[in-house]
């Protein structure tokens, strides 16, 4: 069988392209596998189709798109290049690798292309909804109708959370038969075996002096929506270090912040690139609490993820996605968004009681061994892909025997 995915942003740097490397090296591990995208970088095992348009708009924001425009603020022409371009490329990667199954991920402009060319190569295709492109649309209507008209030719839409499936079907009421077509599957999940139980701490400890110290940890873009204000303006009463990891808009005023209250315990270290994915998940298993203070109806982030595999504790908001993976104080503790005293409250329960934060992680490890490897997010795929499988005919006239 042969997939094609569909993707309109870097592979690398934001939650839906860790999701999408990760389902797709799954599945090529039985299956040929190509990803079409803005991005050079090469994959094992998968076939790059690379399509760098004139320009790559973003949704919120992306540290590799710094100068880039979002969908809302581009014109009309600039909306028809970009879906000409698109269908260009998207043609010419079919007509070469012939896929058995298209998967768009974010429904946006590009399952208005996935719908036209599906339909004259009679493809199956699904659509995967993260979130923030529902975001998206909410802002800008004009990326509604043909979504929308998108969504009714596909096969199956995935959605990442309950929350996501709510959004989707108020976005887009009386639209699906949403028992029928609409399923509920994690982001891409972790590889566990990259997560063991323990691993050596000297090297963070050392080169950020951390020895004694408690840590509590953000990773994530630095924007309005993930709430990273509302940590730093807890941070006074926090008993440890806060470390704060990611660029993005926000930066500078983040900056100012703690300046402006004279914070000696925040520490805004920028984004930690894939060339430092190890210190990254070093600073998972260094951290006492991972914090995710967001304000807005996010998918389930996959440092979530990662942090409960290395065995920390989440203190999160009780947004979007994210109570799918955190029961309130079983493996973690909710709180309310905007709410800066709660956040201090959570995170410091836990550090006053590092037998309760122990206990906690090891049964975040546990959730994610039962609901977010790979490799049980990948199967849930491949069978829709098997389902649905389009045979292509043996003549080039487009006619089956």
């Amino acid at each position: 069988m042969r997939i094609l995915y569909l993707y309109q942003f870097p592979l690398y740097g934001n939650g839906s392209g860790s999701s999408l490397r990760n389902i797709a090296g799954i599945v090529a591990k039985e299956h040929k596998v190509a990803i079409l995208a803005p991005d050079e970088r090469k994959l094992p095992r998968i076939k790059g189709y690379t399509a760098i348009p004139s320009q790559i708009p973003v949704f919120v924001g992306h540290p590799e798109l710094k100068k880039s425009k979002k969908f809302s603020e581009l014109n009309p022409q600039e909306i028809s290049d970009l879906y000409s371009y698109y269908y260009q490329r998207v043609i010419e990667a079919v007509s070469e690798f012939k896929p058995n199954f298209i998967d768009v991920q974010h429904a946006h402009f590009l399952t208005w292309v996935a719908r036209d060319i599906c339909a004259i190569y009679n493809i199956p295709f699904s659509v995967y909804v993260h979130g923030s492109d529902l975001h998206a649309i909410e802002l800008d209507k004009r990326y509604h109708a043909l979504t929308r008209d998108a969504l009714k030719w596909a096969k199956r839409i995935i959605v990442n959370s309950g929350y996501t499936r709510e959004w989707l079907l108020k976005l887009f009421p009386n639209e699906f038969d949403s028992k029928r077509k609409i399923r509920t599957i994690a982001p891409g999940g972790v590889n566990i075996d990259n997560f063991p139980e323990f691993i050596s701490l000297k090297h963070i400890n050392s080169k950020y002096n951390l020895n004694g110290k408690n840590v509590v940890l953000f990773t994530g873009r630095l924007t309005s929506q993930k709430g990273t204000k509302y940590l730093i303006k807890a941070a006074h009463r926090i008993k440890g270090e806060v470390v704060i990891l990611g660029d993005g808009p926000e930066q500078d005023n983040l900056k100012q912040l703690v300046a402006q209250r004279k914070l000696t315990n925040v520490h805004l270290l920028g984004y930690v690139g894939n060339e430092h994915r190890r210190e990254l998940k070093e600073w998972y298993y260094r951290a006492d609490v991972l914090v995710a203070p967001s304000v807005w109806d996010e998918p389930l982030g996959l440092s979530i993820i990662e942090s409960m595999a290395a065995k920390t504790p989440v203190v999160a908001t009780r947004k979007g996605g994210i109570p799918s993976a955190i029961k309130d104080n079983y493996n973690g503790i909710l709180v309310r968004s905007r709410n800066s005293n709660q956040i201090a409250d959570a995170v410091n329960k836990i550090l006053l009681n590092p037998e309760l934060g122990l206990k906690m992680g090891e049964r975040a490890r546990e959730t994610v061994k039962q609901k977010f490897t790979r490799e049980i997010i990948a199967r849930k795929f491949v069978n829709m892909y098997e389902k649905f499988s389009y045979t292509w005919p043996n003549k080039n006239n487009g006619r089956k025997k």
